[in-house]
């Protein structure tokens, strides 16, 4: 036997069954804005970071240009240094030529003593001196005796020439060696090939000053 239920359905239970899926319909969407929006706040950050990743990568690479530029300047600039060093070397080289003892021997020499002669014969050193005073002839002497560049044994023997008003001028000479000095000789193959070349391009060879 098939039994048909016959009752109405009650109009509250409708209503409250209409309410709850209501309710679950705006539930969901709530849930789906809420998840959208957090979406789209999540990209938009990871964006603003990765422009801001761009942004600071850029900066460096304009920083690396600087650096580089900066880096070609400084080595210019050390070549330049590098240059300038190599040519004084050369120059204040001990055994390359006297330009330190003599530049020592300037310094060394007191302000009341002058040179009347000075020659230089390989480490060999002459000097004819005058003076106004024992007192720096001395001085003069143990400037050369503590002087690393110079030996000197005897102390000169000194004479008086002449007098300046009512002082007098006396007159010295001292004989010393010049520590380390080695003269190097002059390159004649050099020199017979520079006059040969200014032959061959009509030059005429620099007369050599005796």
């Amino acid at each position: 036997m098939i039994k048909i239920n016959l009752l109405a359905y009650p109009e509250e239970l409708k209503k409250s069954r209409a309410n709850t899926e209501l309710s679950v319909f705006f539930v969901v969407v709530l849930v789906l804005c809420l998840v959208l929006f957090l979406f789209h706040k999540s990209k938009r950050s990871v964006v603003n970071q990765l422009k801001a990743n761009i942004s600071e990568i850029n900066t460096n690479i304009d920083k690396l240009k600087d650096v580089e530029t900066l880096h070609t300047k400084i080595m210019a600039e050390r070549d330049k240094v590098k240059a300038k060093l190599d040519s004084i070397n050369a120059v204040t080289k001990v055994k390359r030529n006297p330009i330190r003892h003599l530049d020592e021997l300037t310094r060394i020499t007191p302000d009341a003593v002058w040179f009347t002669k000075f020659s230089l014969n390989t480490s060999n050193i002459s000097i004819d001196c005058r003076s106004m005073s024992y007192y720096d002839v001395s001085r003069f002497y143990n400037n050369i005796k503590g002087s690393k560049y110079f030996k000197i044994d005897k102390f000169p023997s000194i004479a008086e020439v002449e007098k300046f008003g009512d002082k007098p001028i006396y007159q010295f000479s001292l004989y010393c060696s010049a520590e380390g000095l080695v003269i190097e000789a002059l390159d004649l193959g050099a020199e017979n090939a520079n006059k040969k070349d200014k032959a061959v391009t009509g030059q005429a060879p620099s007369a050599k000053k005796s």
